[in-house]
C-alpha cells in the first residue's frame, strides 16, 4: 500500500494537471502554456465557431498593415517589383513565414506574434530550368555542395509539391530571398498556396501574394490561431524540422506541442527517408535489419515504389550547430551524427520511434505522404475518425496492415487530405457500402475524386446507384466514360444524370464504329463485336455490369467492346470485353469480365488474345485506304505491315543504342542513388 508521503504526491500531481486543463478551458494560455508545451497538450476538439471567427478575421484582414509592419525590417516595395531590382527574377512569388505569421497574430490576434528574425521572399526566377524528363523523373536527393552551405534554404533540395522547387537563396541583412523554379505557371496565388503548403509547420502557413497583393493562407494555418497548437504538416525534410522546431520552442509563446508525438513523427520520417534509400542500389547490402525489411516491405507496393524519395535526411555545419545549441530538447529522441569524412554533413539518427504497426503502414506509402499519415494514426482521436481513415486506406485500423482485394481510396482530390475527410459526419456503415460500390466499379471512382469532400463523394455515388437500380447497371458505365457530368454542381446533379440517360436512350440502333472482326466463332466461343447503344444495353443488361454505358466511347473509333460467349444457356461461360487500339502496336484489354464484374473463365481468356491479333488487322486495314481497295487480299497482306513495322521500330532502337549518349544536362556533382 502506498504511505502518507505518496498519496500527498499523488493528490499533488493530480490537482497540478487538473489546473492546468482548467486555466487552458477558461483561455489562460499564457499560464498553462508554460506548463504543458514541453511535456504534454491538453487535447481539445476545435469548436467550428471559433475555427469560423478565424476565418472571417483573416479573410478580412488588409494586408497594408502586415506590410507596414514588415517594413520596419526590409524594403517590402522592392519585392512587388523584384525584377527591375535583382538579376534572374521576375515578378511574383510570395512572402511568407514566420515573420508573416507574426504580423497577423501581433495585429488581428491580440499580438501573440512577436517573432521576426527574418523575412522570407519566394521569387520565381527568369528562366525555366526543368530543361529534360530525366532531370526531373530521377531521385532527388541532397547535393553535397549544397549541405556544406550555409543557408537554409540551399539545403533543401528535394520537390516537395508539384509547382515549385528551391534553387538558390541569398541573405541581405533581414531578407531571405529564396530563387525558385515553377512546373506549371497557372494562377500566381496557386504558387503561393503551393509554397505554404510545403512548410513543414502549421504556424507558418501564411503569406502576401506579390502579384494579387492578397493575405494567403491554409487551413492548418486556421486550426493554429484557433487552438494555438503547432502541428508539423510536412516532413520531407525531418531533421531539419525537428531542429527548427526545437528553436521555435525557445522562441514562441503561449503555444502548446504535443512534445513526444512530433518528434516521435519526426523520428519515424527519418526512419522512412532510410528506407526509401534502401529501395535504391545504394541501399544494397542494408546491414540494419528494420530498415531492410520495410524496404522490402514497401518495394512490394506500386505506392511506395514510385522511384522518388522527395525528401532528404542531412544537413550541414548551420543547422549542426543549431542543434547543438538545442541539445536538451533533442536528445531524448536523436542522436547528433557526422556523415562521410568531409567534417561539414550530418545527420540526426533516431532514438525513439513510432510503432512498428504504423512504420510499416508508411513504408507502404510514398514519403511525402508520412506526415499526413502520422497526423491521422499517431495523434488522438475519436475511434470512428481513426475507423474512416482506415476505410479510405483500405487497412485494418488496428494492425494498419493492408486489406486485400481492393482498391486504394485516398488520396481523393488535390485539396482534401485524409485527416480532413476522416474527420467528416459520414458514418463508417456509408463508408462501406460507398467503397463496395467503387470497388465493383474502379472507373467511377476516378469520376467522384473530382469532388472535393467525402460527404459529396458518397452523395454522388448514392444518386448514380439510385439511377442505376431505375435504368439498369449500364448506367454506371455511361458515368465513368462521361468526364462532363461531373463538372455539375451536386445540386441538380441527379436532374442532369437522367437528362443524360435519356440522351444516351437516342439513336439506339445506329451503328457508332465499323466491324472489324472478320469471322465470329473462334475455338468454339462465339465472340460479337458490339457496335450499337442497344448491343451494349442488351449486354450489359445479360451480364449485369456497366458496360452499356461505353456505348459512348466508341465513337471515339478506337475502343472495342465485346461479347463472348461458350454456351447460350450457361451464363458462367459469358464474358464482355473492352479493348484500345489506340496504338496498334500495343493493343490494350482494358477490362475483361464475366457475369457481375466477376473474372471471365479462362477459355475466354485465351480466344481474346487470337480476337485481338484479328482486330489489330482489321484495324489496320479500316485506317489504311491502300489496303481497303485490295478488299479481301487486304486482310492478307495487313499482318505483313504490321511485321514490317515491328521490325522497323525494333532496328531504330539497336541504332540507338549505338549512338553518342548527349552530354546529359543536369549537374554531375549530384549523387545518382
Amino acid at each position: 500500500m502506498a504511505g502518507p508521503s505518496q498519496l500527498l504526491w499523488g493528490v499533488a500531481l493530480f490537482l497540478v494537471f487538473d489546473l492546468t486543463e482548467i486555466l487552458v478551458s477558461i483561455g489562460f494560455s499564457e499560464v498553462a502554456g508554460h506548463i504543458s508545451y514541453v511535456q504534454f497538450q491538453p487535447h481539445m476538439e476545435i469548436e467550428m465557431k471559433k475555427l469560423q471567427a478565424v476565418r472571417r478575421t483573416l479573410s478580412g484582414a488588409s494586408v497594408e498593415p502586415i506590410l507596414a509592419a514588415l517594413g520596419e525590417f526590409v524594403d517590402v516595395e522592392e519585392l512587388f517589383h523584384i525584377a527591375s531590382r535583382h538579376d534572374g527574377y521576375r515578378d511574383g512569388g510570395c512572402i511568407a513565414g514566420q515573420a508573416v505569421s507574426s504580423a497577423v497574430q501581433d495585429l488581428f490576434f491580440g499580438g501573440r506574434g512577436g517573432v521576426y528574425n527574418d523575412v522570407d521572399c519566394f521569387a520565381p526566377a527568369a528562366g525555366h530550368h526543368f530543361e529534360s524528363t530525366e532531370v526531373r523523373s530521377r531521385v532527388k536527393t541532397v547535393q553535397m555542395a549544397d549541405v556544406v552551405g550555409e543557408v537554409d534554404y540551399e539545403q533543401i533540395n528535394a520537390r516537395v509539391v508539384p509547382r515549385y522547387r528551391v534553387l538558390s537563396s541569398s541573405r541581405m541583412d533581414k531578407l531571405n530571398l529564396v530563387q525558385i523554379d515553377e512546373y506549371a505557371r497557372n494562377k500566381p496565388i496557386e504558387l503561393t498556396a503551393s509554397i505554404l503548403r510545403s512548410f513543414d509547420f502549421n504556424c507558418v502557413q501564411v503569406g502576401i501574394d506579390l502579384v494579387e497583393r492578397k493575405l494567403v493562407w491554409t487551413p492548418a494555418f486556421e486550426r493554429f490561431l484557433a487552438t494555438r497548437q503547432i502541428e508539423v504538416e510536412s516532413t520531407h525534410t525531418p531533421a531539419h524540422t525537428a531542429i527548427r522546431l526545437a528553436k521555435k520552442l525557445g522562441e514562441l509563446e503561449n503555444v502548446y506541442v504535443d512534445q513526444d508525438r512530433v518528434f516521435r513523427t519526426l523520428a519515424g520520417a527519418i526512419m522512412r527517408l532510410k528506407v526509401a534509400e534502401a529501395h535504391t542500389e545504394r541501399g544494397k547490402g542494408q546491414k540494419d535489419e528494420m530498415i531492410a525489411s520495410l524496404a522490402t516491405l514497401g518495394a512490394s507496393d506500386p505506392r511506395s515504389a514510385m522511384g522518388t524519395l522527395y525528401g532528404q535526411r542531412r544537413f550541414g555545419k548551420l543547422l549542426a550547430q543549431k542543434a547543438r545549441d538545442n541539445e536538451s530538447t533533442l536528445s531524448p529522441y536523436f542522436s547528433l551524427c557526422e556523415e562521410g569524412q568531409s567534417g561539414g554533413v550530418f545527420s540526426l539518427e533516431p532514438k525513439r520511434l513510432p510503432d512498428e504497426s504504423f512504420l510499416r503502414l508508411a513504408s507502404r506509402r510514398h514519403v511525402a505522404e508520412y506526415a499526413r499519415l502520422a497526423a491521422v494514426f499517431l495523434r488522438p482521436h475519436k475511434p470512428e475518425v481513426k475507423a474512416r481513415a482506415a476505410a479510405l486506406l483500405r487497412v485494418d485500423p488496428v494492425s494498419l496492415e493492408p486489406i486485400t482485394g481492393h482498391i486504394h481510396i485516398w488520396p481523393a482530390h488535390p485539396s482534401s487530405s485524409v485527416i480532413e475527410m476522416a474527420h467528416e459526419k459520414v458514418s463508417v456503415k456509408e463508408m462501406d457500402r460507398f467503397l463496395a460500390v467503387c470497388d465493383r466499379h474502379r472507373g467511377l471512382m476516378s469520376r467522384v475524386q473530382m469532388r472535393n469532400s467525402l460527404a459529396e463523394q458518397v452523395g454522388v455515388v448514392q444518386v448514380v446507384q439510385k439511377l442505376a437500380s431505375e435504368h439498369g447497371q449500364w448506367v454506371y458505365g455511361l458515368i465513368e466514360a462521361r468526364a462532363d457530368v461531373y463538372g455539375h454542381p451536386f445540386d441538380g446533379l441527379e436532374a442532369y444524370l437522367t437528362e443524360q440517360i435519356g440522351l444516351a436512350r437516342e439513336d439506339m440502333l445506329k451503328p457508332l464504329i465499323h466491324r472489324r472482326l472478320r469471322q465470329s466463332v473462334y475455338d468454339g466461343v462465339a465472340v460479337k463485336e458490339l457496335v450499337t447503344r442497344a448491343e451494349c444495353f442488351q449486354e450489359g443488361e445479360d451480364l449485369h455490369h456497366c458496360i452499356g454505358g461505353y456505348a459512348g466511347a466508341l465513337s471515339y473509333g478506337k475502343t472495342v467492346l465485346l461479347s463472348l460467349r461458350s454456351s447460350e444457356k450457361l451464363t458462367s461461360m459469358w464474358s464482355s470485353a473492352e479493348i484500345s487500339l489506340d496504338d496498334l502496336a500495343r493493343p490494350v484489354i482494358r477490362q475483361h469480365y464475366g457475369p457481375c464484374n466477376s473474372p471471365a473463365c479462362e477459355a475466354h481468356q485465351a480466344v481474346l488474345k487470337q480476337v485481338v491479333d484479328d482486330l489489330v488487322v482489321g484495324e489496320l486495314v479500316a485506317r489504311t485506304r491502300w489496303l481497303q481497295r485490295l478488299s479481301w487480299l487486304g486482310y492478307r497482306v495487313a499482318p505483313l505491315v504490321l511485321r514490317g513495322r515491328s521490325f522497323k521500330r525494333k532496328a531504330a532502337a539497336v541504332v540507338a543504342r549505338f549512338r553518342p549518349k548527349p552530354k546529359p544536362k543536369f549537374d554531375p556533382d549530384v549523387i545518382q542513388w
